[in-house]
């Protein structure tokens, strides 16, 4: 009898573009209480649909709004269940830009995705904001990093055997929300609105 052997790992990296934010609209993102729900009616008067509901998750920051680039990362489970080390956090914290947004794809996975140890080598890599469809664990460790998250869910099982980082920076579905590199998302504990790279920064002027 044949054992079977694990299939090459393979995480596909694409280029990030970070989108800078004029200084007097990220005063305002800074600064407007309602700036995420204003933004989300906003950009859907204008029939972009860009805003998540985050209601239902858990953070381990209540009170925060912030706005940056967005990073995605995209997981899927093993097939092959072993203790072969794939969640890709070193090339998540090579790919973070200063303030990013990561958000994390982890439907159908089983366990976590983060904890204590990854969150401090994401936040190294200069990441803000890690909002999770999927599993956290380690909320007290990754509180101490100084990185925010959102997550579906906090528990205790580590995804090592079972999850795998299969793309990071690429376009994806988040949430059932089109994503990619070069967009900005603005988040608070209730939601996120993502801007696109395509809308200009005098119409969201106009939006807060």
């Amino acid at each position: 009898m044949n054992v079977a052997t694990p299939e090459p790992w393979s995480c596909a990296l694409a280029p990030i573009g970070a989108r800078e934010i004029p200084d007097d609209i990220a005063e305002k993102f800074r600064l407007r209480p309602d700036v995420v729900e204003e933004l989300s009616d906003g950009l859907r008067l204008r029939g972009i649909e860009s805003s998540i509901d985050l209601s239902g998750y858990v953070t381990n920051r209540e009170d925060f709004i912030h706005a940056g680039p967005v990073l995605t990362v995209r997981y899927a489970p093993k097939r092959f269940c072993d203790n072969e080390y794939r969640l890709g956090h070193a090339q998540i914290g090579a790919a973070a830009i200063s303030g990013c947004v990561i958000l994390s794809d982890a439907r159908g996975c089983d366990g976590s995705v983060l904890g204590g140890n990854s969150a401090a080598t994401i936040r190294g890599g200069g990441a803000s904001v890690y909002v999770l469809d999927g599993l956290a664990r380690d909320v007290e460790e990754i509180s101490a990093t100084g990185l925010i998250v959102v997550a579906r869910a906090f528990g205790i099982r580590s995804g090592r055997p079972t999850t795998q980082a299969i793309a990071v920076g690429e376009p994806m579905t988040f949430v059932r929300t089109y994503v990619a590199s070069g967009d900005v998302a603005v988040v608070n504990r209730y939601g996120l609105v993502v801007v696109p790279s395509w809308v200009a920064w005098d119409d969201v002027r106009t939006m807060i």
